[in-house]
């Protein structure tokens, strides 16, 4: 577990999967084929991988993008953000700079915000 100060959290109105409040912790910038801007994420606390397909475990490291046109992660210029979460289906994401469609799966929509005190 990261006890240091998230970066920002995100949690779901859309979701009950992902309704939790989690803090994350930007991890690097991920491109793939479609899109050039998804954000590699370590959240805590984690998610039931059961959930999500999985034969078991946690999972802690995800993937954002942005849903709407005109709006960036890199950098925030305005919060909330609207973002897709995805699962990082191949080991160790963090060694690659590029994804392709299959190595990601969208378990869900959230928002992501600069505080707690900020979340509606």
């Amino acid at each position: 577990m990261n006890d240091t100060l998230p970066d920002f959290y995100m949690a779901s109105t859309e979701d009950n999967r992902l309704n939790q409040l989690r803090r994350c912790h930007p991890i690097k910038r991920i491109h793939a084929k479609r899109r050039d801007d998804y954000l590699l994420i370590r959240i805590s606390p984690p998610l039931d991988g059961h959930n999500y397909g999985t034969s078991g475990g946690q999972i802690s490291e995800l993937v954002i993008a942005t849903r709407h046109k005109g709006v960036s992660l890199f950098p925030i210029i305005k919060w909330p953000i609207a973002v897709y979460v995805l699962r990082v289906l191949i080991e160790n994401p963090e060694e690659h700079d590029v994804l392709t469609d299959e190595d990601l799966a969208l378990i869900g929509w959230a928002e992501i915000y600069d505080s707690q005190l900020n979340i509606h």
